[in-house]
């Protein structure tokens, strides 16, 4: 089997990549504070029957640093996807997860021709809820940002923001919770973090726009998640037509790792 690292070099940055067997691209995008290494057991599931192509987002892995200072955009990610998609030479399928959904939503936007289908996990696209109004979903965020931490320039990053957005996606104590290793590694990418989430937060793109990707989706969430993930997932299901939906039981925002046993099957069933 294939199993090779690469980088890609666009616009003066390095973008690292890893390919896993051959045939139809499935192209893995991670979240925000993670990497491309999180996918691997599930890349090499779909390595025994299509090219399974992992990436790293910039500030991540094997690509190269955030260099540009506060003034950070997600399109800047939404680039890397879309070096990462125009590599594969043929239309790919895109597996998100988190922040990276909300990556592969915007690709597809701007490079349609470029998907296949995709397969998203509590993508963040809380543009969404303000669109459709959904007032439940918008409390949440907002209770969770009622003190303007969430969007504070001068603490964002910090490992007191880190610890807020940990515990906020995985629960009282997850912070303390992690490892030594994990917890030093967010704290490095912690500032790169915060502009992602603030870049994310202020996104306004409406569950209409999304609902022109004329793609097969598959749409999922845990059920003990936070309610805003849970709203934007119900919001994009019912506007995109024919999308498929899952709610896994038991499983939270880190689904895709911690109940890979019912996450994985499904987006293997899916793409087949």
């Amino acid at each position: 089997m294939t199993n090779r690292a690469y980088t890609l070099e666009r616009g003066g940055v390095s973008i690292g990549l890893r390919e896993r067997g051959e045939g139809e691209p499935v192209l893995f995008v991670h979240g925000t504070g993670l990497s491309s290494r999180y996918w691997g057991p599930l890349a090499s599931q779909v390595a025994t029957r299509r090219k399974a192509v992992t990436v790293d987002l910039l500030g991540y892995g094997e690509s190269d640093p955030w260099s540009g200072g506060d003034a950070f955009h997600f399109h800047r990610d939404r680039d890397v996807v879309i070096a990462a998609l125009e590599a594969q030479g043929m239309p790919a399928h895109v597996v998100g997860h988190s922040y990276g959904g909300l990556l592969a939503l915007q690709a597809a936007l701007a490079r349609p021709e470029l998907v296949r289908s995709l397969a998203l996990y509590e993508p963040v696209a809380f543009g969404v809820l303000h669109s459709a109004e959904h007032g439940a979903g918008l409390a949440d965020m907002a209770r969770v940002n009622q003190d303007g931490a969430v969007l504070d320039v001068e603490g964002g990053g910090s490992e007191a923001w880190l610890r807020g957005f940990v515990e906020y996606w995985n629960g009282a104590g997850a912070f303390d919770a992690m490892t030594a290793v994990a917890r030093a590694a967010l704290v490095r990418t912690g500032r790169k973090a915060f502009l992602e989430v603030r870049s994310t937060l202020l996104d306004r793109t409406s569950h209409a726009e999304y609902a022109r990707i004329a793609r097969p989706f598959l749409l999922m969430n845990g059920a003990e998640s936070p309610l805003a993930a849970r709203a934007t997932v119900t919001v994009l299901a019912r506007a995109i037509p024919g999308a498929r939906r899952l709610e896994v039981p038991g499983a939270g925002h880190l689904g895709p790792f911690t109940h890979g046993d019912v996450v994985g099957p499904a987006i293997l069933a899916f793409l087949d």
